[in-house]
């Protein structure tokens, strides 16, 4: 059995090669655009922002916890907007040292929303989506007359394709008779 099913395999791609022909395709795979946003500052200022929180987590139940939170809250808020200022201007520099400005500023924005339609909100809840699919199933059954069996349909179906005077008629048949058409 497996020799027989190797030679079919080689039969088969052996047919294929001969048949059609590979074309090979080289894919290329887009990468979004390497701006450089995170500087040594934006390092510097998350380290603090980390420190930050560290230093109101331990001092929770404290009397500092309120004032340790309250920092940490505003160099979380500092660090976002400058965060925001950087990826602003890398956003701009690329743009302005590409030599399509119009692809350029496209890219960003499509790399910046994911690139992903969101797909549309469904406002039907799947309660009423399964008692409609279950009705319409009983409804469509209740609509259906009894079938007979699949033999009897068969059947009624063979009966109705030959007529009452077939053409071929089997039966017995003598050696007298053969020799006579012979």
């Amino acid at each position: 059995v497996d020799k027989a099913f190797e030679h079919f395999i080689y039969i088969l791609t052996t047919s294929l090669e001969e048949c059609y022909l590979v074309k090979e395709v080289k894919v290329k795979h887009s990468t979004k655009p390497k701006i450089k946003w995170f500087t040594d500052e934006l390092k510097k200022y998350k380290e603090l922002v980390s420190a930050l929180y560290d230093k109101y987590r331990l001092s929770k139940g404290t009397v500092d916890e309120i004032k340790d939170k309250a920092m940490y809250n505003k160099a979380k808020k500092v660090y976002r907007n400058k965060i925001k200022v950087q990826k602003r201007l890398a956003n701009d520099r690329y743009i302005e040292h590409s030599v399509n400005r119009c692809k350029a500023a496209w890219t960003i924005i499509k790399n910046e929303s994911n690139g992903k339609p969101k797909p549309p909100e469904t406002k039907i809840k799947s309660a009423d989506f399964n008692t409609f699919f279950i009705s319409s199933v009983n409804s469509i059954s209740d609509k259906l007359t009894v079938c007979d069996s699949a033999i009897n349909l068969v059947e009624n179906w063979l009966s109705s394709c030959y007529d009452e005077n077939p053409i071929f008629l089997s039966r017995d048949i003598t050696e007298t008779e053969v020799l006579k058409f012979v």
